[in-house]
C-alpha cells in the first residue's frame, strides 16, 4: 500500500506547472526592440507540439527540433512599450497567426535566445527541479541513517 497521497502529489505538480510564468526576450526587428513573451506549455500542449517536429536525440537531450517548435509555438505575444499584440490578424476571413513570419525574419542571435528560453522552460528547469529533489531525498535518507546509527 502506498505511503504517500497520490492525489495531493498530482495537485502539487499541476500547481507547480500553473505557477510557471512566461519569459520575456528582447529582440530586434528592423530598428525596433520588441519584447517577445514566451509562455510555458504544460503537459499535452507541449508534447503535441514537440511531437510534430521530431529530431533524433542530441547533446541537449531534446527529442524535438527546437527551432521548429519555437517557430510554431502558440500564444506568443509581442510587446512594444505599452502595446501588446497576440499576433493574430484576419486574412481572407480567417484568423492568421503572424508569429512564424516574425520568427523567420529575426536575426540568428535572437532566434538562439528564444530557443534557449524554450529549452530552459521545458527541459532545463525540470532537470534542475529533479536534481534538487533527488539531493533532498538523499540528505533525508542520510540523516535517517545517521539517526538510526546513533540509537
Amino acid at each position: 500500500m502506498a505511503m504517500f497521497d497520490l492525489k495531493a502529489l498530482i495537485e502539487a505538480e499541476r500547481a507547480y506547472h500553473e505557477s510557471i510564468k512566461p519569459v520575456d526576450v528582447d529582440v530586434m526587428l528592423g530598428d525596433t526592440v520588441l519584447t517577445v513573451r514566451v509562455p510555458y506549455l504544460y503537459g499535452e500542449a507541449f508534447d503535441a507540439l514537440a511531437e510534430k517536429y521530431p529530431v533524433g536525440r542530441n547533446p541537449l537531450g531534446t527529442w524535438f527540433d527546437l527551432d521548429q517548435v519555437m517557430r510554431e509555438h502558440p500564444d506568443i505575444r509581442v510587446i512594444d512599450g505599452d502595446e501588446e499584440d497576440d499576433l493574430f490578424v484576419l486574412r481572407n476571413q480567417r484568423a492568421y497567426y503572424r508569429w512564424p513570419d516574425m520568427y523567420d525574419a529575426l536575426d540568428r542571435s535572437d532566434k538562439e535566445s528564444l530557443r534557449a528560453v524554450l529549452w530552459g522552460l521545458h527541459i532545463e528547469e525540470r532537470r534542475k527541479r529533479l536534481a534538487t529533489a533527488i539531493a533532498k531525498r538523499a540528505m533525508r535518507e542520510n540523516e535517517e541513517e545517521v539517526k538510526s546509527d546513533a540509537e
